[in-house]
């Protein structure tokens, strides 16, 4: 009997992409004919080339390729969300749309799911060939997240994985807004490997994967899985009010002990409030950050809007 393998992609003006992951993946799963069957579900996030025309000419050429048509962007996490609730297979496999991710990985992340791994990661060997903006901002992020994070996340990992049926449902029924799915499939537990691969070079179009969109990414990781901002608080307070304590204490020493008035009252009360307010503002900036966080789970807007689906019920 063949068991279904749900490949989740998002897509980001990835028209001259489609065409050839759908061929990649027809061609990986001919040899598995006998084991696992497949379907290919693009998200298209938002694109402003022909991405969702090429999604449905794919869709109408085979029924395997189906797509979700967002109304706007909304972010690639938020994509394979959509997917990932979508997905009807046994097996999830992620991975991006840029033909980076090799679909000839595919039958080695089945094979370690047959031994019994319900994740299987996957792990990029040193690429060279990357921009130094793209290695440098990708260094600095893992840098800080795995600094303060209370689930460190491996610096060469990617959206490249395979997700049991039981892990995908584990992820869909956790009711947060903001969604980092590297730091989400990690926190979930269940047994695990990790494969690594070296990627492709990108054939066509350039990443969309942008710096403001990096520091959202940044934000939204630290929050869903840091307690070290608001730690951060309490330690900078405490040194704050240490440093300002000693620093009263040798000034009343020179007024009160020495008899100078080299400090005057008024320098007292300026580095009282000095001290004080920076303080307050630092707290309530990243207090402020925090709740903003719970605002947006109370509103309750769905994280996507979807405007079309092909193939798909």
């Amino acid at each position: 009997m063949q068991r279904l393998v749900s490949i989740v992609i998002p897509a980001h003006n990835e028209e001259d992409n489609v065409p050839l992951m759908c061929a990649a993946v027809s061609d990986v799963f001919a040899p598995l004919a006998g084991s696992y069957d497949y379907e290919l579900i693009f998200v298209n996030d938002g694109s402003t080339d022909s991405t969702w025309a090429a999604v449905k000419a794919a869709a109408f050429q085979n029924p395997r390729v189906r797509g979700v048509n967002f109304s706007r962007n909304f972010g690639n996490q938020y994509a394979f969300e959509a997917g990932l609730r979508r997905a009807l297979g046994e097996v999830i496999v992620t991975m991006d749309g840029d033909m980076q991710h090799p679909p000839d990985l595919i039958p080695v992340l089945l094979e370690h799911y047959e031994a019994g791994y319900e994740i299987v990661t996957t792990s990029r060997i040193r690429y060279h060939k990357a921009s130094l903006l793209k290695r440098g901002t990708s260094w600095l992020f893992y840098r800080v997240f795995n600094f303060i994070s209370d689930m460190p996340v491996d610096p060469s990992a990617c959206d490249f994985a395979l997700l049991s049926r039981r892990v995908v449902d584990t992820l869909n029924a956790i009711d947060e807004s903001e969604r980092f799915y590297r730091g989400l499939v990690n926190w979930v537990g269940f047994p695990r490997a990790t494969v690594p691969f070296v990627p492709n070079d990108r054939i066509n179009g350039t990443t969309s994967f942008t710096l403001s969109k990096l520091i959202a990414l940044t934000w939204t990781a630290v929050t869903s899985f840091s307690t070290f901002p608001m730690k951060a608080i309490v330690i900078l307070g405490a040194g704050m009010i240490s440093i300002a304590t000693l620093l009263l204490i040798a000034m009343a020493y020179v007024r009160f002990i020495i008899g100078s008035d080299y400090f005057s009252q008024m320098a007292f009360l300026v580095m009282f409030i000095i001290a004080s307010n920076g303080l307050t503002l630092i707290a309530i900036g990243i207090t402020a950050m925090y709740l903003l966080r719970i605002h947006r789970e109370v509103q309750k807007r769905p994280n996507f809007i979807v405007g079309e689906t092909i193939n798909l019920e």
